[in-house]
């Protein structure tokens, strides 16, 4: 019994190509629900355009949603801008300033 995952013949098909895709599908939607930064409504959102439209939803999510970095460096700046005036210093856990640990 002869299996070949790259068939380039009439009769067979490309088994290795449709199990990358089903990988990289399967990738697409694990990142898209384990996000902190989306909230239910846009998780929804985009599981059902990957999984109803994989062809078009998959690279459409690629290039469309915000990056984790950006959204990351947007909490950053936030917590920063929303902190005190001592966030990031010593007494960032201690606003009394006192000596106390």
């Amino acid at each position: 019994m002869k299996i070949e995952l790259f068939s380039s013949a009439s009769d067979g098909f490309p088994w290795g190509l449709f199990a990358l895709w089903g990988i990289i599908w399967l990738g697409v939607l694990y990142r898209i629900l384990t996000r902190d930064d989306f909230d239910t409504a846009s998780k929804i959102l985009w599981t059902m355009v990957v999984i109803f439209v994989p062809i078009f939803g998959i690279p459409l999510y690629w290039f469309a949603a915000p990056s984790l970095k950006s959204s990351r460096h947007q909490q950053k700046v936030d917590q920063t801008v929303l902190g005190s005036d001592v966030s990031g210093t010593p007494w960032a856990s201690n606003p009394g300033f006192t000596n106390e640990k």
